[in-house]
């Protein structure tokens, strides 16, 4: 079945993230995104795709600073709140009843009730179709440690349960961990036709 190549994205299931912003007025702004995506190791480098007209946007241009909350399930319900259009200076975070905490390198506060975070500073960024492609430098990266998973040195998906984005107000969750050997053995080396030790 062929579809309209502009609902290319709703055949993808995309990691759902709360992006915190700071206003002039030092409140924090909070809303929802999928549209993301790690970039580079060395150095560490995250872009998101954002509508010019969101505010979140709006003070990324100002202050060059932003925080990428990972939530869970448990927050789900807030969804609503976080998406919602308020004023320009209006805290979401405040409307969703979601508490807020100091991060350790950049201005921007955190969501206290988030899994972990990736505290970023603009590098750069690109006018893109109807979006703003904002490519960020990880600063800092932090967990709670519950959601640590040692074994695989990565977040324990079956703990952290966080959800995805399908389209418009559809969206999945509690993905199951699945292990796949991706590695290939290189193939031994054979001595040359004719040689012998």
């Amino acid at each position: 079945m062929e579809i309209n190549p502009t609902f290319y994205h709703r055949l993808l299931a995309r990691p759902t993230v709360i992006i915190t912003t700071r206003f002039r007025n030092n409140k924090t702004n909070a809303a929802p995104f999928s549209f993301i995506t790690p970039i580079s190791f060395k150095p560490p480098y995250i872009g998101f795709a954002c509508d010019s007209r969101h505010d979140t946007w709006r003070n990324i241009n100002y202050n060059k600073e932003w925080v990428i909350n990972i939530v869970s399930e448990k927050i789900f319900d807030k969804l609503k709140f976080l998406a919602k259009k308020y004023p320009y200076g209006v805290s979401e975070l405040e409307q969703a009843g979601l508490e807020e905490s100091e991060s350790k390198v950049v201005k921007v506060n955190r969501i206290r009730q988030a899994i972990c975070y990736i505290e970023c500073q603009l590098n750069r960024f690109f006018n893109i179709g109807d979006h703003i492609f904002v490519v960020g430098k990880v600063v800092c990266c932090d967990i709670n440690k519950i959601y640590w998973d040692k074994e695989n040195k990565a977040i324990d998906v079956k703990k952290a349960k966080p959800f995805f984005h399908v389209s418009n107000e559809v969206f999945a969750y509690r993905a199951k961990p699945i292990r796949v050997e991706l590695k290939v053995e290189e193939e031994k080396k054979s001595e040359p036709e004719g040689e012998s030790k």
